[in-house]
Parts: structure tokens; C-alpha cells; sequence
């Protein structure tokens, strides 16, 4: 089984709206973390678990022309990792209607 390393990069893109909108509205964020966690973040994670037992499972991006980096597709975000086989560098996490430049992954 590969290991899974975070980017800090992808875990701020997880955690920070839900911490901008707790501070800023309590109730609403409570609201929001009722629907988003059942509906998006768990099956992220859950995705992201799949791929320290399958590390090559996802495509390779357009956007890499060296083709480093891959990509899986839960719901509505792209999980962009790169992999060595041993590790899953999970480096950003985003909406699939983003385009991402290769040089701005890590």
C-alpha cells in the first residue's frame, strides 16, 4: 500500500472555507458541513484512500507535458496527486471546470 502525503497546499484548499465561513457565520457553516462532508469531502477522502492501493489509477493531465502528475475525479474536483508507486503526493484539489498550469501544482 502506498502512502499518502498531503501537500499543505491541498489540505488549505479542504479546511479553509469551512474555517473563513465558521468564524464568519456559525450557523451557516454548521449548515453547509451537514451537506458538504456527506456530499463532497468524505467521498474525496474515500477516493483518496483508493489510490494508496491503486497509486497509478488515475489519467494523466493536459495540462503536464512531462506527465508527472495524474488525476482522479470525485464528483465535481480533481484530485491532482503524483506518484512514485510507494507514495501518492496528493499536491491540490480543485473544481473540474479549473485549469490547472503544471508549474502552479506544488
Amino acid at each position: 500500500m502506498a502512502q499518502i502525503i498531503w501537500a499543505p497546499k491541498a489540505l488549505y484548499i479542504l479546511e479553509e472555507p469551512l474555517k473563513r465561513i465558521t468564524k464568519e457565520t456559525p450557523q451557516l457553516a454548521k449548515r453547509l458541513a451537514q451537506h458538504i462532508f456527506p456530499t463532497h469531502i468524505i467521498p474525496i477522502i474515500n477516493q483518496i484512500d483508493l489510490l494508496g492501493s491503486n497509486p497509478f489509477l488515475g489519467n494523466y493531465i493536459a495540462e503536464d507535458n512531462i506527465y508527472g502528475y495524474r488525476q482522479v475525479i470525485q464528483s465535481n474536483f480533481r484530485i491532482i496527486y503524483r506518484t512514485d508507486g510507494i507514495r501518492v503526493f496528493i499536491v491540490a484539489i480543485h473544481c473540474v471546470a479549473r485549469i490547472s498550469k503544471s508549474e502552479n501544482l506544488e
